[in-house]
């Protein structure tokens, strides 16, 4: 049996997300986002794991209100680091999981293209990573190739296929949220 090997298109998603029912374009933002919280192991991130936490809780309650949104998006882009800072401390995949719940809040405020961009940060979160762990060559060409064929990679572009599909079918928010907190377990 062949398997599947997933392949990063931005453009593709975009059009495949486009394509989704109203509404259901920002479960697939929090969905992204809170994968990338559950790769926060390091213990350094307590702080900005318990804040994205709080933030993806709300993010999976479909009556958490604008308000409530626009506050803890505010607390989120408070965790975004400046990058010429003296003291910036350097985790990019706590970076990406900063930013990702960024726009999954945004997106939940109803810019849509903040949905992709959740995702970007998923996928670039997971290439650094499989970047990280091959000490992979920008250059050579079959690096780059064994990155996009890591296990990390390939996990979460296959986590982005299987979200399409339930946004597509899903009966209701229950199983959206129920799958957002499945990513916080």
């Amino acid at each position: 049996m062949e398997s599947t090997v997933y392949e990063w298109n931005q453009d593709r998603l975009g059009k495949a997300i486009s394509g989704l029912p109203a509404g259901r374009g920002r479960w697939f933002a929090a969905f992204a986002a809170a994968r990338l919280h559950h790769r926060l192991a390091d213990a350094n991130n307590d702080h900005v794991k318990r804040e994205l936490r709080t933030a993806l809780v709300a993010l999976a309650d479909p009556a958490t209100g604008v308000a409530a949104l626009q506050s803890l998006l505010g607390k989120c882009e408070g965790l975004v680091q400046d990058e010429d800072a003296e003291d910036y401390d350097s985790d990019p995949v706590a970076d990406n999981a900063v930013v990702a719940t960024c726009y999954a809040l945004e997106a939940a405020l109803g810019d849509q293209e903040a949905v992709i961009w959740a995702a970007t940060q998923a996928h670039e979160a997971v290439d650094y990573m499989a970047h990280s762990e091959l000490d992979a060559d920008f250059n050579d060409a079959e690096q780059m190739r064994q990155v996009a064929s890591h296990q990390v990679v390939q996990e979460e572009l296959a986590a982005q296929e299987a979200d399409l599909v339930l946004l597509r079918t899903a009966e209701g928010s229950v199983e959206l949220a129920n799958r957002a907190m499945s990513y916080l377990a």
